[in-house]
């Protein structure tokens, strides 16, 4: 998250409304890469005067206190502000603000695997002009979340770029799997008991420092449930997928969780709860996921006879 402040004196009131009115203006933006969607708020001002924000990219001022704007280009923006009463401007000073390019425009289609369900992402794709991801499934126009039979399948997204559309197409297969929450309760368990009773990673034993216990949290479930079906029905062990190209956050941003920090633990062939999280602690990079800064979870196993390890288990990390 960044944010950038101005303070502004009001050089066009007198004696004491001068000393007391000192107004503040700030924005934030969760990166510094276009798109790039920044809210500006000012502060400090009066009821009966209104803020007026030219965000330097010829399109129309904004007002109001707070305000939101997205910037597609790269570039670096001067915006102006004014604060105005009923005979005109009292006030006005100017931030600049620098958007980075992302790259090349592209598009992009990360994939959500469900158990008889797939959703369609737009997440990672690179494009510098207002859009609306468009999807077809198997060649016909599709919402985001469209019900799949079993089978081989193909997905494509447009979008608009400055110049031409662009789009991206992904097989993929989808099968039923065989899904246990009374797993997924059990490896949550294991996880907080790990945590509360100070597992050392170094060491492979209790006695370190106590965390507290991971929430678990629905959005993470999502992108957890993709990995595990996504690693069976299409026979692969990865955190980078074969078949989209998408990574863990990736899949954590398609979601919807909004995160400051996220990391992701798989496994395949373990027949239990107990014998999976006793790999994962016993092995340091995922032991560290366990014992990390992190406060929420997302969980899921999944079983397909007849894939190359016959069961999958996801754990996904998040903090906000």
């Amino acid at each position: 998250m960044f944010r950038a402040a101005l303070l502004l004196a009001c050089a066009a009131l007198t004696g004491a409304a001068l000393a007391q009115s000192r107004y503040s203006f700030t924005y934030q933006a969760t990166g510094d890469r276009a798109p790039l969607t920044a809210t500006f708020t000012a502060t400090g001002v009066p009821a009966d005067q209104r803020v007026v924000w030219d965000f330097g990219d010829r399109t129309p001022p904004a007002t109001g206190a707070t305000t939101t704007h997205t910037y597609y280009q790269p570039g670096t923006y001067s915006v102006n502000v004014q604060i105005q009463d009923r005979l005109g401007t009292v006030a006005q000073g100017r931030m600049n603000l620098r958007v980075e390019s992302a790259g090349a425009e592209a598009a992009r289609l990360t994939l959500l695997f469900g158990n008889g369900d797939v959703t369609l992402s737009s997440v990672g794709s690179v494009a510098y002009a207002s859009t609306q991801a468009a999807f077809t499934l198997d060649g016909r126009p599709s919402s985001a979340r469209a019900a799949v039979g079993e089978g081989t399948h193909t997905a494509r997204v447009t979008l608009t770029g400055t110049r031409a559309p662009l789009s991206a197409n992904v097989n993929f297969r989808t099968s039923r799997v065989t899904e246990r929450e009374a797993f997924n309760l059990e490896v949550l368990r294991l996880t907080n008991d790990a945590r509360a009773r100070g597992w050392n990673c170094d060491l492979k034993r209790y006695g370190g420092a106590p965390q507290p216990a991971l929430r678990r949290n629905a959005q993470l479930d999502v992108a957890a449930r993709s990995q595990s079906i996504g690693m069976a029905a299409n026979n692969y062990f990865a955190h980078e997928s074969p078949v989209d190209g998408s990574r863990p956050a990736d899949r954590v941003h398609a979601s919807g969780y909004d995160y400051r920090a996220t990391g992701e633990n798989i496994a395949a062939g373990q027949r239990s709860p107990q014998e999976v999280v006793n790999g994962w602690l016993n092995s340091h990079g995922h032991c560290v996921n366990i014992m990390g800064d992190y406060t929420e979870i997302g969980l899921s196993y999944a079983e397909r006879p007849g894939s190359t390890y016959g069961t999958y288990w996801t754990q996904i990390f998040g903090r906000k």
